[in-house]
């Protein structure tokens, strides 16, 4: 009997099937005409583990088996007597490692198509995803030391050992954010604090290690107040100012009667005329038309507030 007639599967040794002296019952494949040797089957006495598989298998079931054999390309795995999967290298493991021959493994069935005889597994599918096990041990609000490792548009890529983190230049400062080159810098090391998961990614951030200005903003400041501020941004559609601390407010140019005159690093006086909470700070430099001052024109003109009100707004 051939060896590769004792079993579908890949072992060749004759003492895991029988023993010397043992009767087996086989199947008479061939009859030579010399009538030497007749040549027989165990193998063929057993059922195809193909047609077996149809039975048992399924795309995203997880199941146990054997690794038998190790390859540059991946993994061959035995679930069952004859029926073998290739376990792709990119699916064996987070971090590359590779498991022992003869290792019991756990695998999930990627692909399974019984009538071509194909089989992909994947071991990784089966082991704790590395960034959830990250986050279970730092969890939302911690503060972490990561390596900046490269930039993805605006974005940056950090190392945390055994896995990656994310920063967006969202999360870089309370402020307008600029270009993210210009905070962090490749190869340092940085505190980060934990946002969250982002797919792959730990979600983190820089401006959350700092109060939030909007917070300390909304306790001093109300509509109507005024305030003397600093210039830092000049554009086509008004100017920037900013707040001690640390938030911006929009001087638009209808609010200003020569926005030529300002320039960056000039104070300016304002008023506070709109607050949407943590988004954004509405200025004008215009002095305010109070209601007080109209009617003491009115007392002094004869003309009525109505007449008043329509002058002071150009109807």
């Amino acid at each position: 009997m051939p060896k590769e007639e004792l079993s579908w599967g890949r072992d060749r040794n004759p003492y895991n099937y029988t023993e010397v002296g043992e009767r087996l019952k086989v199947k008479v494949k061939r009859i030579p005409k010399d009538g030497e040797f007749i040549f027989v089957s165990l193998r063929e006495l057993k059922p195809n583990p193909w047609e077996k598989a149809k039975e048992v298998i399924n795309e995203g079931k997880v199941m146990s088996g054997k690794v038998v054999d190790i390859t540059e390309k991946g993994v061959i795995v035995e679930l069952f007597e004859g029926l073998e999967g290739f376990v792709p290298k990119d699916e064996v493991s987070y971090d590359g490692s590779m498991p022992k021959k003869w290792e019991n493994v756990n695998v999930k069935v990627l692909e399974f198509n019984p009538k071509a005889q194909r089989l992909i597994l994947s071991i990784k599918e089966t082991l704790p995803k590395p960034w959830e096990e990250y986050i279970k041990k730092h969890p939302v609000g911690s503060k972490v030391k990561g390596i900046v490792q490269r930039f993805e548009k605006a974005s940056a890529i950090v190392d945390l050992g055994d896995v990656k983190g994310i920063i967006h230049r969202s999360d870089l400062s309370w402020k307008r954010p600029g270009r993210i080159e210009d905070v962090l810098k490749i190869g340092e090391e940085r505190e980060f604090a934990v946002l969250g998961l982002e797919g792959k990614f730990v979600k983190l951030g820089l401006k959350q290690l700092q109060e939030n200005p909007w917070e300390l903003f909304l306790k001093k400041y109300k509509v109507g107040d005024r305030v003397r501020l600093k210039v830092v941004s000049m554009h086509p559609f008004g100017a920037f100012l900013e707040f001690p601390e640390g938030v911006e407010g929009l001087l638009p140019l209808s609010e200003v009667d020569n926005i030529k005159d300002i320039k960056v690093g000039d104070e300016v006086e304002v008023r506070i005329i709109d607050i949407v909470p943590h988004s954004k700070v509405t200025l004008s430099a215009k002095e305010e038309t109070r209601v007080e001052d109209i009617v003491s024109e009115g007392g002094q003109s004869g003309f009525t507030l109505g007449e008043l009100l329509k002058k002071h707004m150009k109807l």
